[in-house]
């Protein structure tokens, strides 16, 4: 792995393959070294039998021949090579160190070995992995039709806050359910909270429509006692009726004989 400051040094004396011919300035090692390009290519022109280990550490191989590896710097596998502990430094004064004649002659020209668009792109990732946190969490969530997911939901938000464990919260519409995302450390809580809540929510769902029933219940009631009350009262005023008839029709009768 790449991480004290003589380990480049190390590779990039590694790359020539042979140690008994790694000496400065050989022929062997004159032809062997890296290029880094603009686009973000590395070639390696080597014969070593390790060589492509060390550009594993931080490059996508593309391609693979007997004497040269084309690599390309690309974001994944540059964080993986920070996770491991391997920091840009190490890899730029790896890629200087190791560098071919033609990417040393840049130098001369005026220009760094590995050119400035590719270094900074390195301290760019290297910047968001050290702003990048990352954190276990658990997630509620809700479809837009679930039974009182709204009162659910917003009892999970307060109790989160509350906890100071709410990572993210997001309301059901458009299609998206109701989302809660919670610090492992207050899902516990969370979780009872949403279970009490969800209790009470049958519990009170269950009340009013006892209520209800109790309500209608008694409304029939009401109304066949309404009906009886009113079928008594037509049958009495239908007998207090009766007698007034009769009179009435003896008077009629009794009539012809005065």
């Amino acid at each position: 792995a790449l991480v004290s400051s003589d380990v480049a040094a190390m590779l990039a004396r590694s790359m020539a393959g042979d140690s008994s011919s790694d000496v400065p300035g050989s022929s062997s090692e004159a032809e062997q070294g890296i290029v880094v390009e603009s686009n973000f290519k590395v070639y390696a022109y080597t014969s070593g039998s390790h060589y492509v280990s060390l550009l594993k550490q931080f490059c996508r191989i593309i391609t693979q021949l007997p004497n040269m590896v084309v690599g390309q710097l690309v974001a994944d596998t540059v964080l993986q090579a920070l996770a491991q502990g391997i920091s840009i430094d190490n890899i730029v004064k790896f890629l200087e160190t190791a560098a071919h004649p033609r990417a040393v002659k840049r130098v001369r020209d005026g220009s760094p070995i590995v050119p400035a668009n590719v270094k900074n792109q390195l301290e760019v990732w290297e910047s968001s992995k050290q702003r990048a946190k990352t954190r276990e969490v658990v997630l509620f969530e809700w479809s837009l039709n679930e039974f009182d997911a709204e009162v659910e939901f917003a009892a999970a938000v307060e109790a989160a806050k509350s906890l100071k464990s709410l990572v993210f919260k997001g309301r059901g519409m458009h299609g998206h359910p109701w989302r809660v995302a919670v610090d492992l450390n207050g899902a516990n809580d969370v979780r009872d909270i949403i279970r009490v809540t969800r209790k009470e929510a049958v519990e009170r769902a269950a009340a009013e429509a006892a209520a209800k029933e109790a309500e209608a219940r008694a409304a029939a009631e009401a109304e066949e006692a309404a009906a009886a009350e009113a079928a008594a009262a037509a049958a009495a005023a239908a007998v207090e009726a009766e007698p007034g008839a009769e009179s009435s029709q003896t008077a009629v009768d009794a009539a012809p004989e005065s």
